[in-house]
This record gives C-alpha cells, structure tokens and sequence, in this order.
C-alpha cells in the first residue's frame, strides 16, 4: 500500500504513532527535476516529513515546510492540502553543490539556517508558523520542532532512495515512521517515571526499522507495524492518502502576470515571449509579451 500515511496506538503502552509510505507520488515529485541523488533523497526526506505533520493535524488548507540556510541547497519548499495533495522542490546551486564531492551529508548541503512550519488556512484565518534552528538535518530540527510546538517526546526516521525494477527502471520511494509519547490526562506528570522504561523500549524496537522496510512495497504499513509491536498490543486506524497535484495552470499564471507593471513585463520578455517556469512541477508556460502588455495598460 503506496501514498499513505497510517496511524497507530499501542494498547498497552501509552505510545502512538504514524507510517508514512510514498511511491508514485514521491516519483511524480521528484521525476520532474534534475537534481542530483542526493538532493532528491534529502527532498524526498522532506515531503515524507511533511505528509506526516499534515496528516496528524486538522486544518483545512496548506501545511508547508520552507528551509532557508547558506548551503547549496539554499531553500526547500514542500506542502501538503488538506485534500491530501502534495508538492515540493529544492532550490539549488549547483556549481557549490559539485564542491562538495562525493556523498555529502545533509548538513553540507543544507548549512546553517531554518526551517518554518507553517499552517496556512486562507486570509480569513489566523496563520500558524513554529520556526526552529536548521544546524544538523531534518530530522533534528523535525524533532526540536516537536519539542518545542507539542512539548511530547518523539522519536522519528526518514528515508528515501531510489529503487530499480526488472528491467533496469528506476524510481522513488520514501518512507517515515514516528512513535510520540501519549500526554497524560491534565497534564500530570504521575506515572512518567513507570513508564519511561517502556518509552525508551518503544523507541528501541522502532530504530530496529531498516530503510528498506519503510519502503519495500511487498511489506505493508500494518504488517511494518505489528511486527515491531504486536507484543504490546498495536491497533491501526483509517488510512490517509495522498497524490500529487502541484495546482498551478496556465490560466494561474496568466492572471499573475496580468497583475504586474508594464516595465516589468517589459523587463521579463525574450523575443516577444514572457516564459515562467514552475518551481514545484517544472513545467514551462510561454505567454505573448505584448497581449500582456495591453491588459495591463488597460
């Protein structure tokens, strides 16, 4: 089972938590740019990341992730509706990028920064945005925000590589799988201390999790699951699921750039053409540099 995420509870620990599968989706995605293996896995990463925030709150509108730091991959963006469409890309550069060498890290392509989680439901509602330090990876600034936004211990992995069919096809795949400690009932820290030693198992038994396993197709959620828990009692609940569907158009795009002033338009056109590319799905649209300029004359 692809493009989900499946939420779980263990019964007999207080522990909760989600699996996070992307095939196809996280192939449209990805498929689309040209980035380096590494900069696709580190994007990957981050829309899985995002898909399970999205997926354990309730809003109606955009959830985005956005990175901002000085290494080459200088910006990620990545975002989920609440309708369970999902979309990303990397801003790269790919001259500093090459000056890394063979198999950087995610911290010497990422730097120094930070990373904003944002809840976004339109201009008549209040915004939401919880901003964290970027100094490692994504998976410790995922975990400072959790920290700091839900105050609940987290423990988390994230993966995403390419895999090779018969024949020699390649494609995407990501995963992720997230255990949180269950609040207590107001708020009360009785029973913490009983409970730790169970904690700190639940966590073992999830770092048991190989990067295969998130992604194998042949090896479902659920079975993932109860074969890390079942000695504890695990119950899975309705699935969330997901696709890709970057929302821009044709009609969008022109409507924006009917907005702007005759100078920039004038500014922006090669050859009579006004050419926009979208970051999240690359693909180009071509417009008629003077149409524009008479609409927005007029």
């Amino acid at each position: 089972m692809d493009n989900i995420s499946l939420p779980y509870k263990i019964e007999n620990v207080s522990a909760h938590g989600r699996v996070v599968r992307l095939g196809s989706v996280i192939n449209e995605i990805l498929s689309r740019h040209d980035y380096p293996e590494a900069v696709s896995a580190l994007l990957g990463e981050a829309v899985v990341l995002t898909a399970m925030l999205a997926s354990s709150m309730k809003f109606e509108g955009r959830f985005v992730i956005q990175t901002q730091s000085d290494g080459p991959v200088s910006m990620l963006v990545c975002d989920a509706r609440s309708d369970g469409s999902l979309r990303g890309y990397a801003k790269l550069d790919k001259e500093a990028f090459a000056a890394l060498g063979e198999s950087p890290t995610q911290q010497d392509m990422l730097g120094t920064g930070h990373i904003a989680f944002t809840i976004d439901q339109g201009p008549d509602m209040e915004r939401y945005q919880g901003i964290v330090p970027l100094e490692d990876n994504l998976l410790s600034a995922a975990l400072a925000y959790f920290d700091g936004s839900e105050q609940v211990q987290t423990h988390l992995k994230l993966t995403a590589m390419p895999l090779f069919r018969p024949g020699g096809d390649m494609e995407w795949r990501a995963g992720g799988i997230m255990i949180q400690q269950t609040a207590l009932q107001g708020g009360s820290d009785m029973g913490r201390t009983s409970t730790h030693d169970d904690w700190v198992r639940m966590q073992t038994l999830m770092e048991t999790t190989e990067p295969d396993e998130l992604l194998d197709p042949e090896l479902s959620p659920e079975q993932l699951v109860y074969r890390l828990y079942n000695e504890d009692g695990v119950r899975v609940f309705d699935v969330k699921d997901f696709s890709f569907n970057c929302g821009c158009s044709r009609t969008r795009i022109e409507n924006m750039l009917n907005s702007f002033p005759v100078e920039d338009i004038l500014s922006m056109q090669e050859e009579g053409q006004v050419t926009v590319t979208c970051e999240f799905c690359n693909e180009i649209y071509q417009f008629d540099a003077q149409l524009l300029k008479d609409v927005s004359i007029n």
